[in-house]
């Protein structure tokens, strides 16, 4: 179901964010960290991520997963994104509801055109985060809503 033939679990904008107090289940928890976009940003979301109140509910293989991709996605904000003055922040959300667990990672960058990602050749060391994000979710994409954000969602 690709809107693009390379990922096969992207959709388009679906206009539900947890940053923008959307996200349409009403019996959820959620937590948001801002950090500074830098090199040490995966690793810091990671320990915020694991000593999160949220994260209490999910079991070993979900927590695994959260790690995995908010690890993925800040890596790909910190390095792809270009930031004007006062905008180097990445912003990591971390929502769990009985129906599904979601991860928002926004910055500041203009973003990038899914269709545009090409499939990393065998060799290459870097360029698999949103093919790992797309084998880990239910559901993932992108919105433009004054920050870029990319979301992914995963079905419990």
């Amino acid at each position: 179901m690709a809107s693009d033939g390379v990922f096969v679990r992207h959709e388009e904008d679906v206009g539900e964010q947890l940053v923008d107090a959307s996200w349409p289940p009403p019996d959820y928890e959620y937590a948001v960290l801002e950090l500074p976009a830098t090199l040490r940003a995966p690793r810091s979301a990671r320990v915020w991520a694991t000593a999160a109140a949220v994260t209490g509910s999910l079991n070993d293989a979900e927590r695994d997963d959260v790690m995995l991709v908010i690890s993925e996605l800040v890596t790909n904000a910190v390095r792809h994104s270009t930031y004007g003055p006062g905008e180097d922040t990445v912003s990591v959300a971390l929502g769990v509801a009985t129906p599904r667990l979601r991860i928002e990672v926004c910055d500041r960058g203009t973003g990038f055109a899914v269709e545009h990602v090409d499939r990393p050749i065998p060799d290459a060391p870097e360029g698999r985060g949103l093919f790992i994000v797309d084998a880990v979710a239910t559901r993932w994409g992108t919105s433009q809503r004054g920050r870029h954000c990319v979301w992914m969602e995963i079905e419990r």
